[in-house]
Parts: C-alpha cells; structure tokens; sequence
C-alpha cells in the first residue's frame, strides 16, 4: 500500500474511516496519518463504496450507449474500481 501510495502520489485520497484493515493491520485511513501528513484524507461512509452504485454511476456518466462500456460482462472483475468510482462521484 505504501509503494502504491508513493508512487501515484495523490492529492487526495478517499478512504473508509477505519483506523485497522480486518486482518488486524494498518488500515488505508491511519497508514496517510502517519506517513503523508500533506495528503489530504477524506474519510466517507463504508455504503459510499457500492460497486453497484460505481456501475450505474459510470454507465450513465460515460457513455450514450451503456453496453459500449462492456461493465455487464466484468461488473465482477471491476467490482473494486467500481465501488471507488462511487465513493469518487458522490465525493
């Protein structure tokens, strides 16, 4: 996470509140506290991030025709991106 962080570089970063991930280890939340202090962290709702919502949000937002966009076929491969792109637009 912290290679990743390093290397993208945001501006801002949107994340579940919670401090721990599940397994017990630094959540995304408490790892930009500690190490990017000049990153701005927003903090939204765990129902923020609904692939669901991502898919109909991207299919309406980006294309006239939905199935140009081929998300009924990788909905589940997407699902992750899909959920950010929520948080993102309702952001």
């Amino acid at each position: 996470m912290k290679t990743l962080l390093h290397f993208y570089d945001p501006m801002v970063i949107i994340a579940h509140p919670n401090k721990l991930a599940p397994d017990g280890m630094v959540g995304v939340s408490e790892l930009v506290d500690r190490c990017y202090t000049s990153t701005k962290n927003v903090s939204m709702a765990h129902g923020c991030f609904d692939d669901t919502k991502g898919a109909v949000m991207v299919k309406s937002l980006a294309a006239k025709e939905p199935s140009a966009l081929a998300l009924d076929i990788y909905c589940k491969q997407y699902y992750l991106c899909l959920a950010a792109a929520a948080a993102t637009i309702k952001w």
